[in-house]
């Protein structure tokens, strides 16, 4: 009966959502979530991997762009990463999609949608490594370039990244993936990513809420 009661809530919010706010009203896509969820999932991923903080700002809200852009800065300047996945291991689920009314406005509402997520995934750090001379053909080719003999070449660094022990293992895992947008002045924003939840969070929101609203 619990979980009835949680979708019936679901359902209305959403309906306050579309109906609640100024034209034109927004379409709700419910079907579509759960791929708008994975798209950004790995976008996400991989552009923290790239320290792209372009991409991450475009799609990420303002705490979590923040916690990337703070670990991203703290990379020493002679690594990379490389976020891989792997695979999908089972069909991403909606496990939460409501709405409510933000105080900012008559008509401004959010929607939040929290997506459960299984894949296998792994991150490698790689270290840039100091080069070794080359392009002159050993060390009599070095010495006479920098005698400047003429016409040896001498030679030039070459510096390779290699991956760091103990990094890139794949992992299987388990994330709720909460996205969000907001909807005010008849206008609706895009999806963003608002970060991950714990199941046990997923689990007592309408406990919460119930608690809130003095119900419990």
């Amino acid at each position: 009966m619990g979980a009835d009661m949680s979708k019936r809530r679901a359902a209305s919010s959403l309906l306050i959502y579309k109906y609640g706010v100024a034209k034109p009203r927004p379409k709700l896509r419910i079907f579509s979530t759960s791929s708008v969820a994975l798209a950004m999932h790995r976008k996400m991923y991989q552009a923290f991997a790239a320290g792209d903080l372009s991409t991450l700002r475009a799609i990420c809200a303002e705490g979590l762009l923040a916690s990337f852009a703070t670990r991203i800065q703290s990379r020493p300047a002679n690594e990379r990463l490389t976020w891989t996945l792997h695979r999908y291991s089972s069909f991403a689920r909606v496990v939460s999609d409501r709405a409510a009314r933000l105080p900012v406005g008559d008509d401004t509402c959010q929607r939040q949608a929290i997506v459960r997520i299984r894949s296998s995934q792994s991150l490698t750090r790689f270290r840039k490594e100091p080069g070794r001379l080359r392009g002159g053909g050993g060390a009599g080719a070095g010495a006479g370039a920098g005698a400047g003999g003429g016409g040896g070449g001498g030679g030039h660094a070459d510096s390779r990244y290699l991956a760091v022990s103990g990094t890139g293992a794949e992992k299987e895992l388990l994330e709720y993936f909460v996205i969000q947008r907001r909807h005010s002045g008849g206008v609706e924003g895009p999806w963003m990513v608002w970060g991950t939840t714990g199941e046990t969070t997923v689990e007592t929101l309408d406990e919460r809420e119930r608690i809130k609203r003095g119900d419990a």
